[in-house]
Order: structure tokens, then sequence, then C-alpha cells
């Protein structure tokens, strides 16, 4: 990994295509499940495991991954198996609703 480990938010740490496995880490760091190591890698927080076999957190951080793609927040390269950051998304007019009914 060239550049350094962006925590701060989703949409900068998952700005580039990224493998399912270091965006579940993101979303954990993200809610505060997983300590926020800052501008530095941490190798999944020493808990790689968590994200690669079936267990109640990885599955629900993946399940967080696939409603934020349904929701248009994310892009998923399902051949790949990537995610990155909607440049189209616009937290403004997401879920708008309509005035006049």
């Amino acid at each position: 990994m060239s550049d350094p480990f962006l925590s701060q938010t989703l949409r900068r740490s998952l700005a580039e295509w990224t493998d399912v496995d270091v965006a579940s880490y993101y979303v954990a760091v993200a809610l505060g499940v997983a300590p926020d190591p800052g501008n530095e890698w941490d190798s999944w927080g020493g808990k790689k495991w968590m994200f690669w076999s079936a267990n109640p957190l990885g599955d629900g951080l993946s399940r967080v991954l696939e409603m934020l793609t349904e929701s248009g927040v994310l892009e998923k390269d399902e051949d790949q198996m990537k995610y990155r950051w909607n440049p189209k998304y616009d937290w403004a007019k997401h879920g708008e609703a309509d005035t006049n009914a």
C-alpha cells in the first residue's frame, strides 16, 4: 500500500478501488468498532481473520458495505470484489422528499 491509511472518513478511505477485506476494515474503524490507527496502516488491527471468516461482526461489516452500495453511496466492482466511494453521490440530493405531495 503506497498511500498512508486514511481513516478520517469512508469517503477518503475508499476514494480508490479497495479490496473487500480492507474496505470492511475501514468501515470498522469509521464505526469505532476497530481502533483508529491514525495515518498508519495497521494490518487490519491484527484481526485479518475477522474479515475472511464467517463470524457475526465480519458478516455485519460486509452487510454495511452492501447497504451503502445499494443506496448509491459506494460502487462495487463485482468481478474484482472491490469497493470505492461513488464520486457522484451527493448527500444534499440523497433521499430528497417530494415537497409537492
